[in-house]
């Protein structure tokens, strides 16, 4: 059934672009059409990351109280570590409803779109409990399901934080590339009249010739 509805909406989507392309209108209606349908479809997904990653963590006990009204913390022996594995999926997708008439820049038969930056997010993540460790003094317990967890949300973060950048705009550019042209091919504009690209203001460290690179396959996608 939701492959039916995507069916319906991609050919409805392909209807309200090529509609543009069979009516002598101006560059605002046209620029009007081309966001109706780019909202219609509202998002973009890119890229998928499958991570593997083992996550480790180490505390150690503390006695804690108070001492002629001062608090004091003194680490007593016994610590324990754990290693987790964990498998998380990161997706990347590029909100189409957030453009504008603005984005949109149609120019003697050439159309520019800028896209809003990628967006990453957690698709899902699972802790691998069979090659689990744990180091534990004869004095601790053993990590609770509740602290597993929690160290797997840290975990999660981090993994964020250590996705590179340039890597996830090229890879999502040439995406929204492959995604995009043939809807605006259907227009009628001509693949070399079409200049996808990220807003201005972003920054990235990505190069021309590193998505060219990616565009002909020179790269694994």
């Amino acid at each position: 059934m939701g492959a039916l509805k995507n069916k319906i909406g991609w050919w409805l989507l392909l209807f309200m672009v090529l509609s543009v392309s069979c009516a002598s209108v101006t560059s605002k209606r046209k620029q009007a059409a081309v966001v109706a349908a780019l909202h219609h479809r509202a998002s973009l997904n890119t890229v998928q990351y499958n991570v593997r990653k083992i996550l480790t963590y180490e505390d150690f006990s503390t006695l804690d109280g108070t001492l002629f009204f001062e608090k004091f913390s003194i680490q007593i022996p016994g610590d324990r570590k754990i290693a987790l594995p964990v498998d998380v999926i990161i997706k990347s997708s590029i909100d189409l409803s957030a453009m504008t008439a603005a984005d949109v820049e149609v120019k003697a038969g050439e159309i520019t779109l800028l896209l809003p930056a990628p967006k990453l997010e957690i698709s899902s993540s699972a802790i691998d409990y069979s090659r689990e460790m744990q180091f534990l003094s004869w004095n601790r317990s053993k990590f609770s399901e509740a602290e597993k967890e929690a160290i797997l949300k840290s975990g999660e973060q981090k993994i964020l934080q250590e996705m590179s950048r340039a890597d996830v705009m090229a890879r999502s550019l040439v995406a929204a590339y492959k995604a995009l042209i043939p809807l605006l091919e259907a227009a009628g504009y001509a693949s070399e009249s079409v200049t996808i690209c990220f807003r201005s203001d972003l920054k990235d460290d990505t190069t021309d010739d590193s998505i060219m690179d990616m565009l002909q396959g020179r790269r694994n996608l």
